[in-house]
């Protein structure tokens, strides 16, 4: 996985590259959490979207013995701890960059849509929704990026 990661930023170097993580997964051992912090920050995934691990009813996972709730969490706060950073991380390298940005919504001041890197970017209001700009990312905002429409 992280060869493949690798050759895709050799060819897109702002590829947004990102995982779904579910935390305190019944059997997860310390050191199986450590190792998924590692993996993460080797990856260096642009986002990440994470779960604290919930049994369902009549699943094989529920009738194991389950993790503590407050372990479960500790280890989703650790693992967003990592994911903030890296989200900064990628936000900073794309500043400067020209992306194609799909609109989606205006509000607060501001139209809001996703790259094609899936990095959320803000633009002026008077930009409209559900159209496709090319766009300067300027710096760093919120959850994602403001950028000039070129």
């Amino acid at each position: 996985f992280l060869q493949k990661v690798a050759l895709i930023r050799e060819y897109f170097p702002t590829a947004g590259i990102t995982t779904d993580i579910i935390c305190g997964f019944p059997g997860e051992s310390e050191q199986n959490h450590a190792e998924t912090l590692a993996f993460v920050r080797e990856a260096g995934f642009s986002d990440i979207h994470i779960f604290p691990y919930s049994p369902r009813p009549g699943t094989e996972a529920a009738k194991r013995a389950q993790i503590p709730v407050s372990v479960r969490k500790r280890r989703a706060a650790e693992l967003e701890t990592v994911r903030g950073r890296l989200s900064e991380d990628f936000r900073k390298a794309v500043l400067g960059t020209t992306c194609e940005t799909l609109t989606e919504q205006a509000a607060n001041g501001c139209v809001t849509g996703y790259s094609g890197n899936y990095l959320k970017v803000y633009l002026s209001a008077d930009k409209k929704p559900d159209m496709l700009y090319n766009v300067k990312i300027m710096e760093i905002f919120q959850e994602g990026v403001k950028g000039e429409v070129l």
